[in-house]
């Protein structure tokens, strides 16, 4: 996962799991709170968030970055880039 967001006098880019993982949780809340992913077992929120992010990076498919599934680098995987909008 991959994510801009601003400094005082430019822009920074930070990846990386401890950067993906808080924002895949707040998703994940966002899913919960909208009743998405309902009273589930933890696997099925899961099932859920992937089966929406993939869902919505085909139907979209301007959406995404290099090294996702739609667009995949040599010996690297990054799963696609989830949309905290769709909850």
């Amino acid at each position: 996962m991959e994510s801009t967001f601003p400094l005082p006098a430019h822009h920074a880019v930070s990846d990386g799991t401890s950067f993906s993982a808080p924002v895949v949780s707040g998703v994940l809340a966002l899913c919960i709170h909208t009743h998405r992913c309902g009273d589930s077992s933890p696997a099925r929120n899961l099932k859920t968030l992937v089966h929406d992010t993939l869902a919505y990076n085909q139907k979209h498919p301007g959406y995404g970055y290099f090294g996702d599934p739609r667009r995949p680098l040599p010996d690297r995987y990054y799963g696609a880039l989830i949309a905290a909008d769709l909850y």
